[in-house]
C-alpha cells in the first residue's frame, strides 16, 4: 500500500506486499530490499523538507500526470451535474494536445514548473500549428454529441492562437495548478503572462451579431431546415431542440455554456404586473468565475412566444416523443435517454448552411455566440435602459459592454441625440404656434 501511494515500480510493490518470516528478521535483521524501501520514503521526506514543502505522502506528479488527475476530477463532476460537457471537453482537448504532448510538463514535477518553464512552453504553443507537432497533422479525432468522429484541419486553424484564445487556455492550465494546490501538491499558482512582446498573438477574429435583416433572413430558412424530406428519427428531434435553444439564447440573451446548463427546475414562472400574463424567468448558473448566477426576464418582444415554449411546448413534446414527463432535475436539453445533449454547435451550423448566412459582410464567422450579441446589440440600440441594467441582465459588466458592444453604444448616443433634437424641435415649434394665437 505504500508503495502504490508513491508510485513506485511494480518491484517495489511486490517487495513490500511479499510475506516475511519475522522470526528471521529478528535473528537476522529486516530484508535488504525493506531497508532500501524505507530509505527511499526517509530521502523523499528529506527532499520534501529541504525544498521547504510541507510533508505529503503522495509523490508529487508531473505537471502532465497531475492534468490528468485533474481531466479525472473534472469528469465525475460532469457525471454528477456539476459541470457542463462542453466543459470537460474544452478542458480535455486542451490539456491532451498542449500538455500531455509536451515533454517539459512530461518529466517535471508540478511544483517545479516556474515563469520560465510557462513562457518556454507558450512559446512551443503558439507555434505548434506552424512549425511544432501540429504543422504535420491534416486531420485529428474529435467528440461530436459525445462520439469519436474525424475532421479536417483548416488553414485558418493553422494559425497563431488569438489573444483571447490564449488568456482562455491559461485558464484552463491555471485550473490544473489549482486542482494541485487542492491536492496539496503545491502552494502557489507560478505568475504567467499569456501574451508578451516575446509571445505575440494573432489578430482577434470578433463574433458578429446577426442583423435585423440577418435574423429575419435565418427566420424564414427555419422551416425548410426542420422539416427536410429525408431527415428522420433523432437527428429531426435534435434539430428541434437545437431551433428551440437558438430562441431560448436570442431571449435571454444567454452565453452559450449558460444555455447548455438549464434545468427544468431554472424556470421560474412569474406574472407580468401589467398584463397579469404568466411569463417564464430562467435562474441561471454561474460558468464563469467572475460571473454571479442571476435571475432574467425575457426581452418584451418575445415574452410571450418563449415562455410557452418553456412551460407548454417543451415538456409535452419530451412527453411524446420520448415518453417521458421531465423532472425538475431534468436537462432542458436532452436525448431520450435523459442524457444532456453536449453540443448544438454542429446543427447550429447546419441551419447557417440552409440559410447561406455562415458569415457576415466582413467575413467572420456567425457560431451560436452570435445570438448572445445580437440580443444584447438590439438591447443596447433600440431601448433606453440604463447600461448598469443590461450589463446585470446579461451577467457581464458595463466595461465589458464597453468594450465588446462599443458600435452599439454609438448607435444608441447618435439615436438618442436625433430624439433629443425632435423633441426640441417640435418643442419650438409648439412654442411658435402659442406665440401666433
Amino acid at each position: 500500500m505504500v508503495a502504490a501511494e508513491f508510485r513506485y515500480s511494480p518491484m517495489h510493490l511486490a517487495k513490500a506486499g511479499q510475506e516475511f518470516d519475522f522470526e528471521s528478521v529478528q535473528r537476522n535483521g529486516p530484508p535488504e530490499e525493506i531497508i532500501e524501501f524505507g530509505k527511499r520514503i526517509v530521502y523523499r521526506y528529506r527532499e520534501q523538507v529541504g525544498k521547504g514543502k510541507r510533508l505529503n505522502s503522495r509523490r508529487t506528479p508531473t505537471l502532465a500526470e497531475a492534468a490528468a488527475d485533474y481531466l479525472d476530477d473534472l469528469l465525475e463532476l460532469q457525471g454528477l451535474g456539476q459541470v457542463s460537457w462542453t466543459k470537460y471537453e474544452h478542458h480535455r482537448s486542451f490539456i491532451s494536445r498542449y500538455v500531455a504532448q509536451y515533454d517539459v510538463f512530461k518529466k517535471k514535477l508540478i511544483d517545479e514548473v516556474d515563469s520560465v518553464d510557462l513562457a518556454v512552453w507558450q512559446r512551443w504553443r503558439d507555434t505548434y500549428w506552424i512549425a511544432g507537432p501540429g504543422a504535420r497533422i491534416d486531420t485529428i479525432e474529435s467528440l461530436r454529441n459525445g462520439k469519436p468522429y474525424v475532421r479536417r484541419i483548416t488553414a485558418k486553424e493553422k494559425t497563431m492562437p488569438a489573444a483571447t484564445t490564449k488568456s482562455k487556455e491559461w485558464s484552463y492550465l491555471r485550473a490544473v495548478f489549482k486542482f494541485a494546490r487542492r491536492q496539496r501538491h503545491v502552494t502557489s499558482v507560478p505568475e504567467h503572462e499569456p501574451t508578451t512582446t516575446d509571445t505575440p498573438s494573432s489578430p482577434s477574429s470578433p463574433t458578429p451579431h446577426f442583423t435585423q435583416a440577418d435574423w429575419k433572413h435565418l427566420l424564414e430558412a427555419v422551416p425548410d431546415w426542420l422539416n427536410p424530406p429525408r431527415l428522420v428519427g433523432d437527428n429531426r428531434r435534435i434539430r428541434q431542440l437545437c431551433w428551440w435553444f437558438c430562441l431560448i439564447l436570442r431571449a435571454y440573451g444567454l452565453r452559450v455554456a449558460e444555455g447548455y446548463q438549464l434545468k427544468f427546475s431554472s424556470i421560474l414562472p412569474d406574472v407580468c404586473p401589467h398584463s397579469e400574463e404568466v411569463y417564464a424567468k430562467l435562474r441561471i448558473n454561474a460558468v464563469k468565475s467572475l460571473v454571479k448566477p442571476r435571475t432574467a426576464e425575457p426581452i418584451e418582444h418575445m415574452q410571450t412566444e418563449i415562455s410557452t415554449i418553456l412551460m407548454k411546448t417543451l415538456p409535452a413534446y419530451y412527453e411524446a416523443q420520448f415518453g417521458r414527463k421531465p423532472g425538475a432535475n431534468d436537462p432542458l436539453w436532452m436525448h431520450r435517454d435523459g442524457a444532456a445533449i453536449g453540443s448544438f454547435a454542429n446543427s447550429f451550423d447546419s441551419l447557417l448552411e440552409q440559410a447561406e448566412l455562415t458569415h457576415d459582410v466582413y467575413g467572420h464567422d456567425f457560431d451560436l455566440t452570435s445570438i448572445r450579441h445580437t440580443t444584447i446589440t438590439e438591447e443596447i440600440e433600440t431601448t433606453d435602459l440604463n447600461p448598469g441594467v443590461i450589463a446585470t441582465w446579461a451577467g457581464t459588466s458595463i466595461a465589458m459592454l464597453d468594450k465588446t458592444y462599443n458600435h452599439a453604444m454609438g448607435v444608441r448616443a447618435r439615436r438618442q441625440e436625433r430624439e433629443r433634437r425632435e423633441r426640441l424641435r417640435k418643442m419650438v415649434e409648439k412654442e411658435k404656434e402659442k406665440a401666433k394665437t
